[in-house]
């Protein structure tokens, strides 16, 4: 989990209100996990939804909503760049 120059500390700073070495380094505490220099890709998915579960639980929910949907919505343009428009899905019948 390399550090870009801070970018990586900055994006953290700003939607976990932490640095990602102290979030791991919490993370690792309540799952007790021994405090590494690496992380196995195991480890790096359940940091992962830690992650968005502590988001949700520390963060106002009307901002969590607001920044899912625009998520949301670039992951949708994203995807019709790459594949073309997305139908949304309406079951037969």
């Amino acid at each position: 989990m390399n550090n870009d120059n801070g970018v990586v500390d900055e994006t953290y700073q700003r939607i976990y209100g932490a640095t990602q070495f102290s979030l791991l380094k919490q993370f690792r505490k309540e799952r007790h996990y021994p405090q590494l220099r690496s992380i196995s890709l195991n480890e790096l998915n359940e940091f992962t939804y830690w992650l968005f579960k502590y988001r949700i639980k520390m963060r106002d929910k009307s901002c969590v909503a607001s920044d899912t949907k625009k998520a949301l919505t670039k992951l949708h343009e994203i995807l019709e760049l790459k594949v073309g428009p997305v139908r949304p899905y309406a079951p037969e019948g």
